[in-house]
């Protein structure tokens, strides 16, 4: 029989805070910081337990539109969701709320000034996101004055210090204002350096960024010489009208008629154009979502583009037995290139230049795009300044 589960647990199991954000990663912010999200939170509880005071409703609206956008969007139908129905009902309410709270973990750890820093937050830095970096970046660059947090500690209350039990603290040039009182009310007033923590950002991510695009050209010019190798083949005149047919039901004709050993490598040849494509798609499926991916990202799509490299070592394997075959000429059959590769080169053309390629990529890929016979000379050139470039 099941055991069945006690009264708390299947509590805890319902309880909507649970999940919206993983407080196990406080741990690396002051305790200043962890407050303000704790009691953010207890906010929440609050109004499921309809608890919850005004003071309660007036901190949720003002962390959220400290936030700004969407998360000010959000704000009162968080508020009601709550107390009417102890919760978001909806994922993407959830999806919302859970993404306002990440933000304001994002907002107050770089809120920590500089002295703050330390090995653990260098790591955190690097699984944020560009675009979400960005976003948190914005918010303090409006704020020059600061951002003020306050819970239980009314203005008449810090204009009269003696009037209320409280430590008061201040740091570098205004940078951290902290009062804090016995009842648990605090304000706080955080003004970093958001210019270090873009520098301190961008450092992380440019060492993973620049191995991306190097791995990214050496990918694209590897397929590019394959090409190369694959137009200098002397295939049979037979064989090489198959290629050249763009008609596929002309194509599928002529392929009938041949002997079931040319059918073969015509097969493997239309598998080899069918790869190069579906290889450059690939390519720039990563490459245009790349702004979206952290750094930590970054090294895992790494990975994947040296895995598609690793695919031209198959294509080269079956260029090798068809050179041996049937030999190879000095100059590439241009038609034959040009025609094999017409889809690819096309798509190319269409994509690329619209998805927000580096410099050195772009011109690597319109060489590609639009003359695939550059001398290899000139390409290997590109290829160093690139990487002098990326270095």
């Amino acid at each position: 029989m099941r055991e069945m589960l006690q009264p708390q647990q299947t509590e805890r199991a319902r309880d909507p805070i649970e999940g919206l954000f993983d407080t196990r990663k406080l741990s690396i912010l002051p305790e200043s910081r962890q407050k303000i999200i704790r009691q953010l939170l207890d906010c929440f509880r609050k109004l499921k337990e309809r608890t919850a005071t005004d003071e309660d409703r007036e901190f949720i609206l003002s962390i959220f539109s400290i936030l700004e956008g969407e998360a000010q969007g959000i704000a009162d139908t968080t508020i009601v969701d709550f107390e009417t129905e102890g919760g978001p009902q909806l994922p993407l309410a959830t999806e919302k709320l859970s993404k306002a709270l990440n933000d304001l973990y994002l907002l107050l750890l770089t809120s920590l000034p500089a002295e703050n820093l330390n090995e653990d937050i260098k790591r955190e830095l690097i699984r944020i996101k560009t675009s979400d970096f960005e976003r948190i970046m914005q918010i303090w660059e409006t704020k020059p004055l600061g951002i003020k947090f306050s819970y239980g500690v009314d203005n008449n209350q810090i204009s009269q210090p003696q009037a209320m039990e409280a430590t008061t603290e201040i740091k570098g040039e205004q940078q951290e204002a902290r009062i804090e009182t016995d009842k648990g009310g605090f304000l706080y007033v955080f003004k970093p350096d958001h210019n270090f923590w873009r520098a301190l950002f961008l450092l992380g991510r440019e060492e993973k960024e620049s191995e991306f695009n190097r791995i990214l050209t050496e990918a694209v010019l590897r397929f590019r010489q394959l090409t190369e190798r694959l137009s200098k083949i002397k295939l049979p005149k037979e064989i090489r009208a198959v290629i050249l047919e763009e008609d596929e039901n002309e194509r599928n004709e002529k392929i009938n008629q041949l002997s079931e050993e040319d059918k073969a490598l015509v097969m493997m040849i239309l598998n080899i154009q069918r790869n190069f494509l579906e290889t450059f798609q690939k390519i720039a499926g990563i490459k245009s979502h790349e702004k979206e991916f952290s750094a930590e990202d970054l090294e895992k799509l790494n990975q994947e583009l040296r895995n598609l490299k690793k695919e031209a070592d198959d294509y080269e394997e079956d260029i090798k037995k068809l050179e041996e075959r049937f030999g190879t000429t000095d100059q590439p059959d241009n038609e034959l290139a040009k025609k094999f590769l017409k889809k690819t080169s096309q798509w190319i053309k269409e994509n690329f230049p619209t998805i927000g390629l580096t410099l050195g990529a772009s011109l690597v890929l319109w060489g590609v795009a639009l003359g695939w016979f550059l001398p290899l000379w000139l390409i290997n050139k590109m290829k160093g300044e690139i990487e002098k470039g990326l270095k």
